[in-house]
């Protein structure tokens, strides 16, 4: 990817991170490690993939009709990863957040 479509991805990541934080995109949990976005018109998914010391991240987006129109992972760039993994805990995060104010109210 040319450095100038990495910065207009680095833009977009930023705004699924504040949609996310704000609870406006809604991620289903496939597993501890995939989360997906199921949106009108697409899918985003995300998911950490153990390697090594730490971990990749990969990100996908789906359209309507199951074919991938945009495939990025974290191989080979350390800074996609690492923005990629801010995504992934920014939805971790959130969902342990609700998943905690549940649980205070059953317990009130």
């Amino acid at each position: 990817m040319t450095s100038e479509l990495t910065a207009e991805f680095y833009e977009n990541l930023s705004q699924i991170i504040a949609k996310t934080v704000s609870g406006e995109l809604q991620w289903k949990v496939i597993n501890p490690t995939t989360f997906i976005y199921d949106g009108p018109s697409a899918k985003i998914a995300l998911q950490e993939v153990p390697q090594g010391p730490g971990n990749i991240y990969f990100f996908e987006v789906i359209d309507s009709s199951g074919r991938k129109q945009l495939e990025i992972s974290g191989v080979g760039s350390t800074e996609t990863n690492k923005r990629l993994r801010e995504l992934f805990f920014s939805i971790r995060n959130y969902k342990d957040a609700k998943g905690l104010a549940f649980l205070k109210k059953i317990i009130e």
